[in-house]
This record gives C-alpha cells, structure tokens and sequence, in this order.
C-alpha cells in the first residue's frame, strides 16, 4: 500500500512544518521580548541615573561650600607637589632604561648648548647697547 505511506509521510512533513513555524514564531516572540526587556531596564535605568546624579550634585555643592581659600590652595599645592614627585620617578625611569638613556644624553647636551648660545647673545646686546648708548658696563663682562 503505497498511497499509505506517502499519506503518513505527508501528515508527518505537515506536523514537522507547523512545529517548526511555531518554534520560529516562538524564537521571534523571545526576540521581541529580550529587547522589550532591555529598553525598560534602560528606561529605569536612565531615571535611577538622573536621580543618583542629582544627589551627587547636592553632595558635591555642599562639600563646595564647606571649602575655603586656603583649603583649596592647600589641596592644589598637594596635588601639584604629588604630580611632580610623580614625573621625576617617571623621568628617572626613563633615564635609566638604555633605550631612552641616549635621548636624554642628546636632549641635555641640546639644553647646555641653547643656554650657552642665549648667554652669549645677551653678552652681544650688552656689547651693542654699550657702544650705541655708551651707557651700561664700562667694560663687558668675559665671555664664559
């Protein structure tokens, strides 16, 4: 009896069909559902934010207030005195390292040089200024 089974078999394709559109409707309705989820976490979320902010406004307003001069002044010196103490570690760190350490070598040598070519210019000024004007130093100060 073929035209049996190929019935069964078409009842079972059929019943296949309809379980798998339910499965894929049902993945769909879970779809819509996660993301129905998270915006209204977000939402509540978002007015907990507003909320938490506020108070930390306040909060931050009324230490403001408590402030004054001198203990601002004293926490910015803090700070600064902290940073710096901060960048010469990183800077003798870095002196240290034999990657870097001919980079400074070079970057010092730079720096003596820059300062010796400005003593010498304001050695020269001093010099024209003497001869223009005639007044200043008698005699110029030694070149170093």
């Amino acid at each position: 009896m073929p035209g049996v089974d190929v019935r069964k078999y078409s009842e079972n394709m059929r019943d296949q069909s309809k379980s798998s559109l339910e499965e894929m409707r049902k993945m769909v309705r879970a779809w819509v559902g996660a993301t129905d989820l998270a915006y209204h976490k977000m939402v509540a979320e978002l007015r907990d934010l507003e909320a938490r902010n506020r108070v930390q406004v306040e909060k931050l307003q009324k230490q403001a207030r408590k402030l004054n001069r001198e203990e601002v002044s004293k926490q910015v010196k803090e700070t600064y005195d902290d940073l710096a103490k901060r960048g010469e570690e990183v800077i003798h760190d870095l002196r240290t390292r034999p990657q870097t350490r001919l980079v400074f070598t070079r970057t010092e040598k730079t720096l003596k040089s820059a300062e010796r070519k400005l003593r010498d210019a304001e050695h020269k000024v001093e010099e024209a200024d003497h001869r223009v004007t005639g007044k200043g130093n008698k005699k110029p100060a030694a070149h170093k």
